[in-house]
């Protein structure tokens, strides 16, 4: 199931890409992030029509005598659908693993990790030259394994990055 997914997605983005009319203009490299859950990030089209997106992020919160860490990994891959002089319309399959510490027990902790296989519509503005701010929405299959020793759920849901979470691309590589 979950590979007919993704092999779906990539057969849908690949058909659609030729379409891409008069593109934004940007340098192909850019820092930024697309998921508030891994701010620190990168983006870099290979070609005019497909891109690389890596993000990660971590915190690491005290709580006393312990500290609970956080971890997460972001990819995915931007292929434009779509585009006009200054935004782009983007199907991007991506993938995410985020690994969290909870406690489990007075002074004991463990790690919840979701494992996550997304498929999404992004549209980025570019407010100047290389400068732009994106919002998405999509499907994403969640594989949850829980800390200790309780069973994994697998979740299938729909998701949207709006306005209260507006990624950003600045693009600074040539």
């Amino acid at each position: 199931m979950k590979t007919k997914l993704w092999i779906s997605l990539l057969a849908l983005a690949a058909a659609c890409a030729p379409t891409v009319g008069m593109a934004a203009e940007h340098a192909k490299g850019a820092l930024g992030f697309h998921h508030s859950d891994a701010p620190i990030g990168i983006r870099y089209w290979v070609n005019e029509t497909t891109g690389v997106d890596i993000g990660l992020g971590f915190s690491s919160t005290d709580q006393g005598d312990e500290s609970l860490k956080r971890f997460a990994l972001e990819a995915g891959a931007p292929f434009k659908f779509k585009s006009w002089e200054k935004v782009n319309v983007l199907l991007r399959p991506g993938i995410a693993f985020t690994s969290q510490d909870v406690f489990v027990a007075k002074g004991d902790t463990d790690s919840a990790t979701t494992f996550s296989i997304m498929g999404e519509i992004e549209g980025e503005l570019f407010l100047a030259k290389n400068f732009s701010i994106s919002a998405s929405h999509g499907l994403s299959i969640d594989i949850y394994s829980p800390p200790g020793d309780g069973d994994s759920a697998t979740n299938f849901g729909t998701f949207g990055n709006g306005i209260t979470q507006v990624g950003f691309h600045m693009y600074i590589m040539e």
